[in-house]
Order: C-alpha cells, then sequence, then structure tokens
C-alpha cells in the first residue's frame, strides 16, 4: 500500500484503525501482511480489563467529576477511589 499506491503511512493507521508507530514499524518489516492477527487476543476484545471493571471506572470518574467537592478525576485519583471501593 504505502509504495505501490501512494498512501502515507498516517492513512494506513487510519485506514486499518492502528497507531501510526506500528504502521512504521510495519513498513520496514520483510512481513507486511495485515491479514494475520498474532497479538493472541481477539480485536476489539479489551486485553487487561474486563467489562465489569470497565463500567465500575466510568462510574467512578463519573461521580467524581460531578462531585463539587472533588477537585481531581484523574487517573490517580480514580485508582485511589477503585482501590478504596
Amino acid at each position: 500500500m504505502y509504495g505501490e499506491h501512494g498512501v502515507t503511512k498516517e492513512e494506513i493507521a487510519d485506514l486499518l484503525e492502528v497507531r501510526t508507530n506500528f504502521v512504521l514499524k510495519w513498513t520496514q518489516g520483510e512481513d507486511q501482511g495485515v491479514h494475520e492477527d498474532n497479538r493472541g487476543w481477539q480485536k476489539g476484545r479489551r486485553r487487561k480489563w474486563d467489562e465489569k471493571t470497565v463500567q465500575r471506572i466510568t462510574e467512578i470518574r463519573r461521580e467524581l467529576k460531578e462531585d463539587p467537592n472533588e477537585a481531581c478525576w484523574a487517573a490517580t485519583a480514580i485508582e485511589a477511589e477503585y482501590r478504596r471501593r
């Protein structure tokens, strides 16, 4: 795609929905097939967190953001509240 069709690496990243950094490494390597996935997990499935954990974290962030007494709802504040609960 990159060399043959004049598509930029950023356009490839957008088209394949991957990071530009991956495309940079991929275009420099010999194996440039895009149909084989060797990540070890299914595309679209979260690698680290299950859906229940994601919902809990989202709920904690929403509560911290809506609370007028809270000044911070960044990752460290959410993690502290998650551990506290």
